[in-house]
């Protein structure tokens, strides 16, 4: 639309039909629908619209003290790797080493260590209750180094 203004006014006409046209057919289900699968025969190299995949469901909040140990132990009872938390988040592997060891001294302020657990917990699909319990934790060791 910036460049609008350069066009003809028989070209900006046809423009702005276009631009019409293409927000009728996006905001109909229908149309939209339609017109993906004609464009998905006039062009076989497109993909078709892969499956929702439906996650498995979270686990039941776990019982006890939470602490990096646990957090660990759920990790990798779900086959998932630190590098690929790592990789996936783009948070500190080190970071993340550092949660699951409960070397708190490593870690950073605490608003960034509850978004490091939030990000592991939506990742390794289990209770949100370990965030609040490994925070408990983190809190208290920062009470006793002060």
């Amino acid at each position: 639309m910036a460049s609008y203004s350069l066009f003809e006014s028989g070209d900006q006409e046809e423009i702005l039909g276009k631009i019409e046209e293409a927000y009728r057919v996006l905001s109909d289900a229908k149309k939209k629908e339609q017109y993906d699968q004609a464009l998905r025969l006039s062009r076989p190299d497109i993909a078709p619209p892969q499956p929702d995949i439906t996650p498995p469901p979270i686990e039941e909040p776990i019982a006890g003290e939470i602490t990096g140990a646990v957090i660990k132990s759920l990790r990798e009872k779900k086959g998932i790797s630190l590098e690929e938390i790592a990789e996936t988040t783009r948070i500190n592997i080190n970071y993340l080493s550092a949660i699951e060891k409960g070397k708190f001294e490593y870690l950073p302020a605490e608003v960034y260590v509850r978004s490091y657990l939030r990000q592991m917990v939506k990742i390794i699909r289990c209770d949100d209750t370990i965030i609040e319990g490994f925070m408990k934790q983190y809190r208290a060791s920062l009470d006793q180094k002060v």
